[in-house]
């Protein structure tokens, strides 16, 4: 990859990254932040120094800590500013100006900087950097923040005539400010498809897409299956679907139970496991899934296991990943099901298309699609007898080239890159 920053970088020394993101793991536990954490305790555990900055979303998170190996730094403004509205635009402004003071008061403690998302921290990320002479990496988790400057949510509480004129300025200067990193990572090929589309120089854009950790997320034994199920309180006698996720509108979680709703009439042995949460989603519809499953008595064959640490065993125990999101950047929830061998029925988007062989290792279908969905599932139900092949060819295929310490390998690839360039240039 071609790059002509200037940098004061020493090739020779130890490699130092401050990672800026918006919300991070812990408190935040959706499937982005969970992976990042993943991803930079690997990079520690390689000898390299990082730092995460980071807003602190729960008021009850310490400003400092070191979490599973990686040093947190959270700063106000404190709680989700998504959704808000005009009320988030005094907040982010403050989150500008701090992020900013930061990295200049602190530029001897960093030689790269890594940024997860493309709306707000990449902005001062790049800015500085090119004041300091100091790399830039960005990497967008979902085509969804490239096309919107303004979250939906937020656009929805900000009605006014001139609403789209702001729209299409801060697109702009986001945009403008995109093209003046010094590298870009798409995790999916629609993603590096939206960088060319703002005019984004291909030479700046690496291809990493997320990884899966293959010693945590990995299939078991029938005994093992069985073991976990009575450990989870799951029925041994019925066949297993489970989801992983944010309970959230855009995931399809309602599509799926209203579906289920008339599946169990016609296979009665048949279970739908939610595992995850709908908290600080502001689209999270948690208490209407519980509703709509006491109203329409489902609660024996639909389990909600709520926000575990497990999310393996909960796989593990299962027989079938659904994974009905209307759009996801990457979609590493489906990549940890594929990792513990379970064949998938999945919406084509992000990885699905690169993971899933449909009617081999499972099942695309279009998203908010819910008689496409309903036929995938009825399909895999008359073919139960194949799961098991399903699942370990699709673990197969994706065990190399998805796996946790390859993404690693070419982070530190990438930052060698640039620091080699900036010897140079320098």
């Amino acid at each position: 990859m071609a790059r002509s920053v200037k940098s004061n970088i020493g090739v020779g020394k130890k490699q130092r990254v401050w990672f800026l993101a918006e919300s991070f793991y812990p408190p935040f536990v959706g499937g982005l932040e969970k992976h990042a954490h993943l991803l930079l305790s690997k990079l520690v555990s390689a000898d390299m120094d990082v730092t995460v900055l980071t807003r602190k979303m729960d008021p009850t998170s310490p400003a400092h800590e070191v979490f599973k190996n990686v040093p947190i730094r959270r700063i106000p403004p404190v709680g989700i500013l998504k959704g808000k509205g005009w009320n988030a635009l005094v907040p982010l402004l403050s989150l500008l100006v701090r992020v900013t003071y930061l990295l200049l008061r602190h530029a001897k403690r960093y030689d790269i900087l890594m940024v997860s998302g493309v709306r707000v921290l990449s902005i001062p990320a790049v800015l500085v950097s090119k004041v300091l002479h100091k790399p830039c990496v960005i990497r967008s988790g979902s085509p969804i923040e490239l096309q919107e400057a303004i979250s939906t949510e937020s656009l929805k509480k900000m009605g006014f005539p001139g609403v789209n004129v702001l729209l299409r300025i801060l697109r702009n200067i986001r945009n403008g400010v995109l093209r003046r990193a010094d590298c870009l990572v798409a995790i999916s090929e629609e993603i590096r498809q939206q960088y060319l589309d703002i005019g984004v120089d291909s030479r700046r854009i690496a291809e990493i897409p997320n990884g899966a950790d293959p010693s945590v997320f990995h299939p078991v034994t029938e005994a093992d299956k069985f073991r976990l199920r009575r450990e989870f309180g799951l029925p041994d006698d019925r066949a297993i679907f489970v989801f992983t996720g944010r309970l959230a509108r855009m995931k399809g979680v309602m599509d799926l139970v209203y579906i289920w709703d008339e599946m169990v009439r016609r296979y009665p042995k048949i279970h739908l496991l939610y595992v995850g949460s709908g908290k600080r989603s502001v689209d999270g519809c948690e208490d209407e899934l519980k509703t709509f499953i006491r109203e329409n008595d489902l609660e024996a064959y639909v389990t909600l296991a709520g926000e575990v640490d497990s999310v393996c065993e909960y796989l593990q125990a299962a027989d079938v990943f659904v994974f009905p999101s209307d759009y996801e950047g990457f979609g590493s929830a489906l990549l940890e099901a594929v990792f513990c061998g379970l064949p998938a029925i999945a919406t084509n988007v992000g990885v699905a298309a690169q993971v899933i062989r449909d009617g081999e290792y499972g099942r695309l279908v279009a998203p908010k699609d819910p008689a496409e969905l309903r036929s995938a599932i009825v399909w895999m139900l008359e073919r139960r007898d194949h799961w098991k092949a399903m699942g370990a060819h699709a673990a197969t295929a994706a065990g190399g080239e998805y796996s946790i310490d390859n993404e690693a390998r070419r982070y530190m690839d990438l930052f060698d890159d640039l620091r080699k360039g900036a010897g140079e240039a320098s």
